[in-house]
């Protein structure tokens, strides 16, 4: 290999050329974007079973026509400062080539970075990530712990950062720029031929960045991928995160599309629904909305009653329990695939589409929510989250669906209960959020969001070693906030307003698709338990 590598060292060196060094450095970036790839399909070969080697041509075609794109965006200063026609004996000055290279390191450095994030982040989102991951954690506190932990518990990936950065700055200074007295004395052969290859390069660039010089091409784009691919989930093995998070930046508008007139679909469908007898009083019980985060339905044994012949328990005791006697709504489906998903689906109807409703440009319009609906009739809403206040802009949003009353770490008033990265460990904010239903005026409509099912899938310390382990870590949580739910209806159920009462419990975001998961689970999406006490 090092053989090879000094082959090519002397073609170059010899050669004297400064163009073919500048094309042999945006190779190495190419190549390294190449590397990527196969390491991001090493570690996430699972979520693409039927894969096989027929497929890789075009997968590779396809992954050439976007890293193309990301390195020009990337290097795009580069390009500009590397083939500026300016004096020949300043651009090839050491001073003046440091510049370059550290220019270099930093651009493209961001850009193996965020290759080598979705080495992981993928198995939680299934999905390159984009610039919406700014605005997911604007509102959280706790990054730089959250980040410190997600080093520790994915060491790996860093070593592969690491490894592909040595990798570039070995390649990057393996040949060097040979100054030519020929060239410098010549000084109107090399300002034409500079300005000329300068002028070609910008058009070559642009053609680069949107995919050919069809002039009825827009700029390749996210969905563009799907030419080289057979399966659609497999056009995240086309695309690398930097392109995707570059194309994304400020890119929030869904553009509607009307299928039917609304004369036809009043006759087709409405979600308007008047009842029979004109007459009727509404009656007022009061709703709770528990939503379970990362309860997917493989940690439920009332749910896979059938697996390991029939002798599979699951996680969830209490849940099991509850579900025997409550009504379940098996034909539920998953609306988005990340907690800040959840309550414009929940409380609103509203599902992700293309990202997450929160962060688009809709947020701000009417919205008849059941916060606003139950209002009207006199409703007292709130909402009860162990987050820090605003954490996913929930508290911002709440308020645009007719919640104010908002009960997050803040109210809670007490840090010793503080996980360190998400918020109030379930069992006490439950116990909070009893205390303050004990409290409410009827009716009432509450939601309850859970945070402690979160990475690093931690438990409290006196709680160590008490709950059932799986395959996955996060299922000891999920044992964790099981017995906080249980202990939140054994004080809730002795209370007055408990048996005029309907309860709904979500479960959310099923996160055991993973590189580690033993088994898979019997369906996925959202499930609601309906318990109506009395």
């Amino acid at each position: 290999m090092m053989a090879f590598l000094r082959k090519i060292r002397e073609i170059i060196y010899d050669s004297g050329n400064y163009y073919v060094v500048f094309f042999y450095r945006l190779l190495v970036v190419m190549f390294i974007f190449i590397l990527s790839r196969f390491v991001f399909y090493f570690f996430n070969n699972n979520f693409f079973p039927q894969i096989g080697w027929s497929d890789w041509p075009k997968i590779m075609q396809g992954g050439w026509l976007f890293d193309q794109a990301a390195i020009l965006y990337l290097n795009a200063l580069f390009i500009v400062l590397m083939l500026a026609p300016i004096p020949y004996i300043w651009r090839t000055s050491e001073k003046y080539q440091n510049v370059l290279k550290w220019i270099f390191f930093t651009f493209n450095g961001i850009g193996i970075a965020l290759n080598c994030i979705d080495i992981v982040y993928y198995r939680f989102t299934l999905r390159r990530t984009t610039s919406s991951v700014f605005q997911e954690f604007s509102n959280e506190n706790n990054i730089v712990s959250l980040g410190f932990q997600f080093v520790l518990d994915y060491w790996y990936v860093l070593l592969v950062f690491v490894g592909l950065i040595m990798l570039m700055v070995k390649l990057y200074n393996l040949v060097k720029i040979r100054k030519s007295e020929k060239v410098r004395n010549n000084r109107l052969v090399f300002y034409v031929k500079a300005a000329i290859i300068f002028l070609i390069t910008i058009p070559f660039s642009v053609a680069g960045v949107r995919g050919d010089f069809e002039h009825s091409t827009r700029p390749i784009t996210i969905s563009n991928a799907g030419k080289f691919v057979n399966r659609p989930d497999e056009i995240y093995l086309v695309l690398n995160t930097p392109f995707c998070f570059i194309r994304t930046f400020n890119d929030n508008v869904v553009q509607p599309v009307h299928y039917f007139s609304d004369e036809e679909l009043a006759k087709l469908y409405t979600p308007i629904h008047h009842p029979k007898d004109t007459d009727a009083v509404m009656n007022k019980k009061n709703v709770v909305l528990i939503v379970l985060e990362s309860f997917g339905k493989e940690a439920v044994g009332f749910y896979n009653k059938d697996l390991d012949g029939g002798t599979y328990k699951g996680f969830t005791p209490f849940l099991d329990s509850l579900a025997s006697v409550s009504k379940v709504y098996w034909n539920s489906f998953a609306s988005g695939r990340k907690s800040i998903d959840a309550l414009p689906s929940s409380i609103a109807s509203i599902p992700s589409v293309v990202m997450p409703f929160v962060l688009t440009t809709y947020v701000n319009d009417s919205i008849q929510s059941l916060g606003h609906l139950l209002a009207k009739e006199g409703y007292q809403n709130s909402f009860f989250h162990g987050a820090p206040n605003g954490s996913m802009g929930f508290l911002e949003f709440l308020r645009l669906m007719g919640i104010n009353d908002y009960y997050g770490k803040n109210e809670f008033n007490n840090d010793a209960e503080y996980d360190g990265y998400w918020g109030i460990w379930d069992e006490p904010f439950m116990q909070f959020f009893a205390d303050h239903l004990n409290r409410f005026k009827e009716p009432f409509f509450s939601t309850f969001f859970s945070v402690s099912s979160h990475h690093p899938f931690q438990v409290p310390k006196q709680y160590e070693g008490k709950f059932k382990k799986g395959p996955l870590p996060v299922l000891e949580c999920i044992g964790y906030t099981d017995m906080a739910l249980r202990r939140f209806f054994d004080k809730v159920s002795k209370s007055d307003w408990f048996k005029n009462t309907i309860l709904l419990l979500q479960q959310i975001m099923p996160l055991f698709l993973t590189t580690k998961s033993t088994r898979a689970p019997k369906r996925f999406g959202n499930t609601y338990f309906t318990i109506q006490p009395g």
